[in-house]
């Protein structure tokens, strides 16, 4: 950072939030939430950024089945800021993404593989 003494304390601080809340056997809701605060190096600035994530899922047909719904970034506050700077060089780069996206996913699944395998175990070992 031109006219700043490298060595000059600096502080940064991030966090991450993650929650899972089933409702039902079949229903589940999940948010998430990320914060990473301003920084800054020997060279740079990186600005603070924030972005949260939901998602809800539905299991249907005894599990063989499930349609979830996905939403990125719903409050439009993602952005990607890097200000790199020294004598000789300087360059800014800036990302927004194209936010609040949505995804709607259907799967279905074709045998039960998983579930089947850890079933057999507990039968082969004598249980858990």
């Amino acid at each position: 950072l031109i006219g700043d003494d490298f060595y000059e304390s600096r502080f940064g601080a991030d966090s991450r939030i993650s929650s899972t809340f089933s409702l039902g056997k079949s229903t589940k809701l999940q948010a998430m939430a990320f914060y990473q605060s301003k920084t800054a190096d020997g060279q740079g600035i990186k600005e603070a950024d924030f972005i949260a994530m939901s998602g809800y899922r539905q299991d249907l047909w005894d599990r063989k089945a499930s349609i979830s719904i996905n939403i990125r970034d719903p409050f439009n506050t993602h952005y990607y800021n890097v200000e790199t700077r020294t004598d000789e060089f300087y360059s800014y780069f800036k990302m927004d993404g194209e936010s609040p996206s949505v995804r709607l996913t259907f799967s279905y699944r074709l045998n039960d593989y998983k579930r089947r395998s850890q079933e057999e175990l507990i039968q082969v070992g004598g249980g858990m």
